[in-house]
């Protein structure tokens, strides 16, 4: 098989896994059947065949509408689709069938389904984290990097733990939840401190920056909750990607 159909049968794997993640975005955070109940329209209830499931194409053919209520479908389907293409497209390009690239791949997966459930429902599932921490775990007993797995997993969870208790002492209200503590200790247990703490840093600065941007806009008061787990995806990522410079500058 040569590489553009190794391509072409990624590109097809990725939007199928990106129409189930589509049904996982919308299902985990309202605790809803996974397995057993099948694809519906969220509107009319309708039970959707394989003509309304194609990924990407059934958005575009239907121009973003339901076939049976022609209610709007929201464009988190289609963004989450292509996004799903686009990731595991470029991690093949990069690493290619190596085990980084099923690490990498599983990572940003579930970053991704943080990312839309956190932003549409404020909410990110126990589930989520759990399984990024235990398979963190797992991965560094692999690689034997359980002792820095471990210290990233509690040291995460420690400093957002104590940004939270401080900030409801300033704000008399809860400012950061509990999976936004968990997803930070995920992080850590995934990738090691040093990436944590560099993940840490980035989804603050992003975050600040953008709800500066909000409260100019006037989208958003100082006192409005904004939601924190995207900051913390992207700031992950920005860490992924730059973190090996920033150690050696450092250093």
């Amino acid at each position: 098989m040569t590489n553009t159909l190794y391509i072409l049968f990624i590109i097809l794997i990725s939007s199928v896994l990106g129409s189930f993640f589509n049904m996982l975005i919308h299902r985990l955070p309202r605790n809803q059947e996974i397995v057993k109940k099948p694809s519906h329209c969220p509107k009319c209830q309708h039970k959707l065949t394989w003509l309304d499931l194609l990924p990407i194409l059934s958005y575009l053919f239907l121009k973003g509408r339901c076939r049976y209520c022609r209610e709007k479908i929201a464009s988190r389907y289609l963004l989450v689709e292509i996004s799903s293409v686009f990731l595991f497209t470029t991690c093949w390009l990069i690493f290619g069938p190596t085990y980084l690239f099923l690490k990498y791949s599983f990572f940003l997966s579930i970053m991704l389904l943080i990312f839309f459930t956190d932003l549409e429902t404020k909410k990110i599932p126990d589930s989520l984290n759990y399984i990024l921490i235990c398979t963190g775990l797992f991965l560094a007993f692999y690689e034997h990097s359980i002792i820095d797995s471990i210290l990233g997993l509690i040291i995460g969870s420690f400093i957002f733990l104590s940004i939270g208790f401080l900030a409801k002492l300033y704000y008399k209200k809860d400012a950061l939840g509990g999976g936004d503590v968990k997803l930070s200790g995920a992080i850590g247990a995934y990738w090691g401190l040093s990436i944590m703490l560099f993940s840490i840093y980035f989804s603050f600065l992003i975050g600040g920056l953008v709800s500066i941007f909000l409260i100019i806009l006037k989208k958003k008061t100082n006192q409005d909750y904004i939601a924190f787990g995207p900051f913390m995806v992207l700031g992950s990522i920005l860490a992924l990607l730059i973190s090996d410079y920033l150690i050696i500058l450092y250093f």
